[in-house]
Parts: structure tokens; sequence; C-alpha cells
């Protein structure tokens, strides 16, 4: 077994479904995966005749991750943080003002999360300024920082 094999992943996701769809065939080498997925309150979907509710979505998008992590062994945990709709700032409005307050949750929650700072660790380079990517990559290195890694 090669060391890639043996070594653990830690990933900072904003939204379910980021971690898996960006990198998901990198993170199936990996003997051990644990996934912070931060912004979990979600009232956005494009299904048809499916709940628009927050908690129907949001217990959605769990069982879509709950799927995932049954198939492939990774392990998802959910920080329960509102999703930028739902906070009324458009998915793509880089121009919003950045929550210091979420911010801190979300390095507070990847600080929890990440208990191996030998392991691997991926943030979102947020290059669509999308503003809970953005929020993410400034927890994750401040995370970084405070972790030792």
């Amino acid at each position: 077994m090669s060391a890639k094999f043996e070594r653990k992943a830690y990933v900072v996701s904003p939204h379910h479904d980021d971690a898996v769809l960006s990198i998901g065939m990198i993170l199936r080498e990996y003997g051990r995966v644990d996934i912070a997925n931060l912004f979990t309150l979600s009232d956005s979907h494009i299904l048809p005749n499916v709940d628009m509710s927050k908690e129907a979505v949001s217990l959605m998008r769990h069982e879509e991750d709950k799927s995932v992590g049954d198939a492939y062994g990774f392990n998802f945990h959910d920080a329960g943080l509102p999703d930028s709709e739902i906070r009324g700032v458009a998915w793509d409005d880089y121009w919003a003002e950045i929550d210091g307050d979420l911010v801190d949750a979300s390095e507070q929650f990847i600080r929890n999360v990440v208990t191996d700072n030998e392991a691997d660790l991926y943030i979102p380079s947020a290059f669509g300024l999308h503003p809970d990517h953005l929020i993410a990559h400034i927890a994750g290195i401040r995370a970084l920082g405070s972790l030792g890694i």
C-alpha cells in the first residue's frame, strides 16, 4: 500500500456537495477522509416538486452525503451554518460583505474537525468569489495557522 493510501485527508467544504464534486476522485485514494461541511442549512435546489423548506432541503443534502459516505467511507461533519441565499446574499455576489462572525464560527468548526496536523488538508481556493467559498477559504487559512499546519 502506498503512503498516500495510509494518509488522512481533511476537507473544508463550503456546501454539502462541493468536496465530492470537486475532488472526489482524489479523496477516494485516502485511507480516511473527513469533510467539514460549513454552510449546510439550505433551501436551494433545482428539483421539481420537492419541498424547498430549509429542513427538507438540508435533510436531502445530508442524505446525499450519507449515501456517498456509505459508498466510499467518507466522514461528513456538518456545521449547520446558513448558506448565502438564506442570509440574503446571492450566490455570485462577490461584493457582499464577508461576515466576520461566520468566519470565526467556520474556523472554530474546522479546528474541531481537524484532529491530526499530519494529515493533508484541502481548502477551497474561492476563485469564483462565492461568499460562502470566500468565508471557507479565509477560515481554512486561519485554521491552518492555529493548528500548526
